[in-house]
């Protein structure tokens, strides 16, 4: 008998010493439910976390009795020792008392970014306005949490008032928190996220696009939106220039290819690899837009640098082609016209198909789209070198 063993399954770890269990865990840091128990269940942890209906449980019990317990649900969070309640904290009033004095007094309307790129692009650019007008706001303020939703905000929506803060460490629920005059508005949160990879798996592509959520939470039809156009500054273009000219990308004839996405499952680096291959056999140059350190490119020739959003819009506007594994980033790069392959994979929610999320996210559903240069596809193991021959023309 091993002194130590470690047995790994899909979903559960455990560890023994002289065959005796000292620590197990059940569940990913992806499910719903989690529990860890310790020397054989002495010590045990239990953690639910159900975003989609507003409820977060953490529990430690000794012998399998309750020693402290947390629940959050709705908009308040209670703590208990031994089953008695001795703390509750309201996640409304906590926000106010941490932010207003930073957001300030003088905005009627107060837009926290809390989404990805894609929803922060939609809700800027379909959204904003009409949100503004539909509700007699005069002073909006827009509230970036994250670097890009800053130059996001300057490219789409320059002429508004905008403020960047860390990202947030207290939230309210709801979409919609009023504090006196002024109304704070969450753009969006992770339960919006939820409910719509809940939607599309069970409903029909008519009700499951994740559009037609993002204009139900604003209160917003589709006959009220208007888009903005992306602007580029000319401070912009330059500094895309000079990036670029450094690391000698050819800006006459070159693809433009971002192989990487948060909620995606990434393709086999061996596809990039032939796909960048080709195209320079075929005289193109290849930018590759990357920002970790997923995926391995070694194996073919091409160009990288940093480049914020409105750098790579920038850029992208000079590109032959556009492929693109499908990103918040696709929504931005719409604006462009230029001719974009979209690939669809699997979500890291396993539950959700490949088909699935094409019928959920697809671009080609979303107004103003031009929806002759947009082609998508999902991407298996089994048409992957149909798809590549596809991307090239062949």
């Amino acid at each position: 008998m091993a002194f130590l063993q470690y047995i790994k399954g899909e979903s559960s770890r455990t560890l023994k010493l002289l065959g005796l269990p000292i620590y197990q865990i059940k569940g990913t840091h992806r499910s719903s439910e989690r529990i860890q128990t310790f020397l054989g269940g002495l010590v045990s942890t239990f953690r639910l976390n159900d975003n989609l209906f507003n409820k977060v449980e953490k529990a430690i019990k000794i012998c399998g009795l309750p020693l402290f317990n947390r629940i959050e649900e709705s908009q308040y969070v209670r703590w208990y020792f031994c089953g008695v309640l001795f703390k509750t904290i309201d996640l409304k009033k906590q926000f106010i008392q941490k932010y207003e004095n930073v957001f300030g007094k003088e905005h009627d309307i107060v837009f926290i970014l809390s989404s990805n790129s894609g929803e922060a692009y939609i809700f800027l650019s379909h959204v904003f306005d009409a949100y503004v007008r539909k509700n007699n706001f005069k002073r909006p303020l827009i509230v970036a949490t994250k670097k890009y939703h800053e130059d996001m905000i300057k490219a789409i929506c320059p002429d508004v008032e905008y403020i960047r803060i860390k990202a947030l460490k207290h939230q309210f629920k709801d979409d919609v928190l009023v504090n006196g005059k002024q109304t704070y508005f969450m753009t969006f949160s992770h339960q919006h996220f939820l409910q719509v990879l809940k939607d599309g798996k069970t409903l029909p592509i008519e009700h499951s696009h994740y559009y037609t959520p993002i204009l139900k939470r604003c209160g917003i039809n589709e006959n009220e939106i208007s888009r903005r156009k992306i602007t580029v500054s000319e401070s912009v273009y330059q500094s895309m220039l000079k990036k670029v000219g450094e690391i000698g990308l050819d800006l006459n004839k070159f693809v433009f290819i971002a192989p990487e996405a948060l909620s995606a499952i990434a393709l086999p680096n061996k596809f990039w690899v032939d796909l960048i291959n080709e195209f320079k056999n075929r005289g193109y140059d290849a930018f590759v837009n990357l920002m970790g350190n997923e995926v391995d490119l070694t194996g073919c020739e091409y160009k990288s640098c940093f480049l914020t959003y409105p750098e790579v819009f920038a850029l992208c506007c000079n590109a032959k082609k556009i492929i693109s594994l499908r990103s918040g980033l696709t929504e931005f790069l719409l604006q462009t016209n230029v001719a974009s392959d979209v690939l669809y994979t699997k979500f890291h929610d396993r539950e959700l198909t490949v088909e699935s999320g094409y019928k959920t996210f697809s671009l080609r559903k979303l107004p103003f789209a031009e929806r002759s240069n947009v082609i998508e596809y999902y991407v298996n193991n089994d048409n992957m070198n149909a798809v590549k021959a596809q991307i090239l023309g062949a």
